[in-house]
C-alpha cells in the first residue's frame, strides 16, 4: 500500500438505496463506525422515469486504521428497499480528501450594524413616523411668497395667439361652419395675425 493511500482519511460509500433516508443509513452504520468518524455528509438518491439516481454518503475517519477497517466490515453491506430490490454498497476512497471546516471564519464587520451612522439615522426616521407632506394650497402659497407675491404672467403660444385670433375674428354661433367657410375663416385669422405681428 501507498503512502498516499495510508494517509487518506476520507471515504465515500457508494450504490445506497435511493430512498433511504439518512437516520437509516446512520443506524445502519453505528455498529461498525461508531465514534471512529469525525465528520458526515449524506446525499439522499433520486427516483424517476429517466433515471435512477443512488443515494451516497461521505464520511472522514479519525485515522486510516479506521478507515480500513470499516472497509473491511461495511463494504457490500446489502440494503434491502422496501420492494424487496437489493442494493450492495461499496466504500471507496473520496476522490477529494478535504472536510468543510465545522468553524467558518468571523467576518470583520459582523455585529457592528449598531454603530453604523446610516443605520442610526435609519432607526431614528422609523421612530419619528413618517413625515407628512405640504398639502398643494401650501406649496402654491409658498411659491407665491417666493416671487413676491406677484402672479405669473401666463404664457402664450403661437398656437394660442392663432386660436385666439380666429375667435375673436368670428364669434361662436352654436353651429357648424362648412369647408369652404372654415377655409376662409383660416385665411381672415391668418391675416389679422400678420397685421397684429407688423404693429
Amino acid at each position: 500500500m501507498s503512502k498516499a493511500s495510508t494517509e487518506r482519511t476520507k471515504v465515500v460509500v457508494r450504490n445506497l438505496p435511493p430512498t433511504l433516508s439518512r437516520e437509516a443509513f446512520l443506524s445502519a452504520i453505528e455498529k461498525h463506525a461508531e465514534g471512529t468518524y469525525n465528520w458526515l455528509a449524506y446525499y439522499p438518491g433520486k427516483v424517476s422515469l429517466k433515471r435512477t439516481m443512488f443515494s451516497r454518503a461521505f464520511l472522514n475517519f479519525n485515522s486510516p486504521e479506521a478507515v480500513l477497517d470499516f472497509k473491511a466490515r461495511f463494504d457490500g453491506h446489502v440494503f434491502v428497499s422496501s420492494r424487496g430490490t437489493q442494493y450492495r454498497c461499496s466504500v471507496e476512497y473520496a476522490p477529494f480528501q478535504k472536510v468543510p471546516t465545522a468553524h467558518p471564519k468571523k467576518l470583520a464587520m459582523e455585529g457592528t450594524i449598531d454603530k453604523d451612522p446610516d443605520y442610526i439615522a435609519f432607526v431614528e426616521a422609523l421612530e419619528q413616523g413618517p413625515k407628512a407632506l405640504p398639502t398643494a394650497q401650501a406649496q402654491l402659497e409658498a411659491q407665491e411668497a417666493a416671487r413676491g407675491g406677484k402672479a405669473a404672467a401666463p404664457v402664450v403660444t403661437a398656437l394660442m395667439a392663432f386660436l385666439q385670433t380666429k375667435y375673436e375674428a368670428v364669434p361662436f354661433t352654436g353651429r357648424r361652419t362648412s369647408r369652404k367657410e372654415a377655409a376662409r375663416l383660416r385665411k381672415e385669422a391668418a391675416r389679422l395675425a400678420s397685421r397684429r405681428g407688423s404693429w
